[in-house]
């Protein structure tokens, strides 16, 4: 096995591992490192018979340390393809020490290479790299016999078929379209998709346990609780709430807060730090807007994203950058105090902020013309 999902590797070698047992009963896992044994060990521990007769699954972890090196590397880049010879390795090495490197590891891909051709029927040999081993006629010896499998990252589709995967392993339903929204949330590293399925599927059984200890009903990872209990997720969340602040309606902005605070779970010094990044664009957009720059031009240069550009850059183009500058001193006043300890609550200071913004929104909302569009190069209408 080689590539540089480790996850992968793992999982295909317990897959195996499952399959020698169902075949022969109880399997013996000797593991050896590439980086500190021979070819001649493993063998002698392939074709040893071990007391209680079991079938042994032999595996050795960087292998490519084992099987090639650094100066070995050097030679087979040089080389016309295939794998060099004694002669070739000894001329291309700048040192002794690496012509004799070159020369062990040419001989453990050797005995490797024969072993493959005639296996020890008790004995399975794993061979798991981190990188391709960049020599043909091995891998060419090792394919003939036995099998070469790529654990490379996942690709999008692979992603989501393992998470459908994992899930049903784990016994809880996963529809697909979850399936992808956890993809999406998580990215494709198999290792942090299992760590989030095991998550999300003890929350699925802690969901479904009643009082008396049985199953209410079927235990189900729902859209709701990736949304509640993946990481990103509860980012993206976080920053919708810079989406929803700019809607300018003061009550409910207050709202806004107890729900972020009460029911995400938020704590008032995170939900601070976006008020933060959402003032600092707003004063910049402001000054920018003031000096006749172009709606295009702020958004390539502020680099702004998401479904509530157009929003922000009018509602940054409508307020005057004295008014806008005072905003983002007053979120970053609010931000010192919440996090200065003492006898604050920071909830109230967060609600403050909130509502001295919301209603500076709500003002400007209501006097300001028409929105100029985000990709256009006209003039901003003038500032409240």
């Amino acid at each position: 096995m080689y590539g540089a999902e480790r996850t992968r590797q793992l999982r295909e070698t317990e897959l195996l591992r499952t399959q020698l047992k169902a075949l022969h009963g109880d399997v013996d896992v000797i593991t050896f490192d590439g980086k500190s044994t021979s070819a001649a060990e493993v063998l002698d521990e392939l074709r040893t018979c071990n007391l209680m007769m079991t079938h042994k699954l032999v595996i050795i972890d960087e292998a490519e340390r084992m099987l090639t090196g650094s100066a070995d590397e050097e030679v087979l880049a040089k080389g016309a393809g295939g794998e060099p010879s004694d002669a070739q390795s000894g001329d291309a090495a700048d040192s002794a020490a690496d012509a004799a490197e070159i020369a062990a590891k040419a001989r453990n891909r050797e005995l490797i290479a024969d072993y493959a051709a005639k296996p020890d029927p008790a004995s399975t040999l794993i061979l798991r790299a981190g990188k391709k081993l960049n020599v043909p006629k091995f891998t060419k010896a090792i394919n003939t016999y036995g099998l070469v499998v790529m654990t490379e990252p996942l690709t999008a589709p692979e992603a989501v078929s393992h998470v459908l995967m994992l899930a049903r392993e784990q016994g809880v339903k996963l529809d697909a379209e979850t399936a992808v929204s956890i993809v999406e949330q998580v990215g494709l590293n198999a290792g942090q998709l299992t760590s989030e399925i095991s998550k999300l599927s003890l929350a699925a059984f802690a969901l479904a346990d009643a009082a008396d200890g049985k199953p209410r009903g079927p235990l189900t990872i729902t859209q709701q609780l990736v949304e509640e209990m993946t990481g990103q997720s509860g980012t993206k969340k976080l920053f919708d709430f810079q989406d929803e602040l700019l809607a300018g309606q003061s009550t409910a902005a207050l709202l806004l807060v107890r729900k972020y605070v009460s029911v995400y779970r938020f704590a008032p010094a995170a939900i601070s730090i976006v008020l933060v990044r959402l003032l600092a664009e707003l004063a910049k957009i402001s000054m920018m807007a003031s000096q006749n720059e172009p709606p295009a031009s702020i958004r390539g240069k502020l680099r702004l994203w998401g479904a509530s550009v157009q929003t922000k850059l009018d509602v940054g183009a409508s307020i005057r950058p004295t008014t806008a500058a005072e905003l983002f001193r007053l979120t970053v006043d609010a931000d010192v105090k919440m996090k200065s300890g003492g006898d604050v609550d920071p909830l109230r200071v967060l609600e403050c902020a909130v509502l001295r913004i919301s209603r500076t929104i709500e003002r400007v909302k209501a006097t300001s013309k028409p929105a100029v569009a985000a990709g256009s190069s006209q003039r901003w209408p003038a500032r409240r």
